[in-house]
């Protein structure tokens, strides 16, 4: 599968694992697509969820300011204690999500934000991950999607393998486009946001779903330090 990135691309098949102990020991001042979490938690706000799962939690450092108003539900693979170090209430369900998304109940799904943020571009067979998030998107209240820009971020000469070991492999903000609409999610709102805390660029991809194609109650002022892209 091609994942709809321009072809001469070469993907890193053995990336390597990312450490989130590691991470949760040495955090610095600089935080990893930061306005992704802040807009996540005002969609959770405006649209009353009662649920926030995040998909591949890493050490959970941007979780901690939904813990008062939301159920918090984290998914990742083996990091449980790395969160218990940040966060105080929350479900954790451990998931390889190289093979999907683990089975949560529509209703909890309905009531639901859910983020899948830094973390698509970690994996070596998205495909799954991807169809059940289009079958979650039928339910849930948003999900935010977000990943780095390659042309961005590598310059447009780039064609891989990803100079980020920890990556497999990396989109263009066309291409991302592309492969969301391959998998058949309704309408979705995407564009850029900041890359870190310390910088004003926008290098990161994000898209926005919400169920049925109804991006009707997202307005683009939810959205923080995003440039949408115009079509």
């Amino acid at each position: 599968m091609d994942y709809c990135i321009k072809e001469g691309y070469i993907s890193n098949l053995e990336p390597k694992r990312y450490n989130a102990g590691r991470r949760s020991q040495n955090l610095s001042r600089q935080t990893w697509q930061p306005d992704v979490y802040t807009s996540a938690l005002t969609l959770a706000k405006k649209l009353n969820a009662e649920y926030v799962i995040d998909l591949g939690s890493g050490s959970g450092e941007k979780l901690p300011p939904f813990e008062a108003e939301f159920k918090l539900i984290t998914v990742d693979y083996g990091n449980q204690a790395v969160l218990e170090k940040v966060l105080k209430d929350f479900t954790f369900i451990s998931y390889d999500l190289n093979i999907g998304l683990p089975d949560i109940l529509p209703q909890i799904l309905k009531k639901s934000v859910i983020i899948f943020s830094d973390c698509i571009e970690h994996l070596t067979t998205p495909e799954h991950i991807l169809r059940d998030l289009k079958i979650a998107s039928e339910y849930a209240l948003a999900i935010i999607i977000s990943t780095p820009d390659r042309d961005l971020v590598r310059g447009k000469s780039d064609f891989g393998p990803p100079a980020n070991k920890l990556h497999v492999r990396e989109w263009n903000l066309d291409e991302f486009g592309a492969l969301l609409i391959r998998f058949q999610f309704p309408n979705f709102i995407i564009g850029h946001t900041r890359e870190h805390n310390l910088t004003k660029q926008r290098k990161t991809i994000m898209a926005v779903i919400e169920p049925n194609g109804n991006t009707s109650r997202i307005d683009i002022n939810d959205l923080h330090n995003f440039t949408q892209l115009t079509q």
